[in-house]
């Protein structure tokens, strides 16, 4: 924390500019100016320190995940491991255009996610009164009132044959070009969904993923 209050406080002295979270604290004026009736809250610097610690932890544990499951299906796949290896050398240099070019970078890591999401469940309130229709013929609706938690258990959506065939197969052919299209986006949301999806979900799938390599 001392460490962070030391870089907020350079950063004001040095007026300096790096366009990051750190930035984003400091011109915290408790401004809402697209949302007029929200209510306005001035951070003091233990707040502000606090805030930027639990953007590095939730992104630091996202990656440390990542890295652990990755790590793992690509030593017991090495016809896997030996394709992005050679994608991965025969990038030259290492930028944010290049990356995004990796094709098949992007697929393994999609689904590391598929099979091992960073989050296994997400819970949500319901705020208004919805209705999932039955789909077999002996089914009730299921009438979800507000203020009723629900929880997503994404895990187990992964892994589930009606939507992924062979969930326990490590299969990175499921992102390809060709074939990720047939994936309904509604049984795919490793990091959860919706405004409070994981912060860590951008850091997957930048550089330190190919550090590796």
């Amino acid at each position: 924390m001392q460490a962070i209050k030391g870089s907020l406080r350079e950063r004001e002295r040095n007026k300096t500019f790096r366009g990051d979270m750190v930035d984003f604290m400091l011109d915290n004026k408790g401004e809402t100016d697209d949302e007029p009736s929200a209510k306005k809250i001035n951070l003091n610097e233990d707040e502000k320190a606090m805030q930027l610690f639990g953007f590095f932890i939730g992104g630091y544990d996202a990656i440390s995940a990542l890295l652990a499951y990755s790590s793992y299906e690509l030593a017991v796949n090495p016809d896997i491991q030996r394709r992005l290896r050679e994608e991965v050398e025969g990038v030259t240099h290492l930028t944010y255009e290049s990356l995004m070019n990796m094709k098949y970078l992007d697929m393994v890591v999609s689904e590391v996610l598929r099979k091992w999401p960073i989050a296994v469940f997400i819970d949500r309130k319901c705020m208004e009164q919805f209705v999932i229709q039955p789909e077999h013929a002996n089914e009730a609706e299921l009438i979800l009132e507000p203020g009723i938690l629900c929880w997503i258990p994404i895990y187990a959506i992964h892994r589930d044959p009606k939507y992924y065939p062979e969930p326990e197969k490590f299969d990175p052919e499921r992102f390809s070009e060709k074939n990720k299209h047939q994936i309904n986006r509604s049984v795919y949301f490793p990091f959860g969904a919706g405004p409070r999806t994981c912060i860590g979900e951008l850091l997957c799938y930048f550089p330190p993923l190919t550090e590796n390599f």
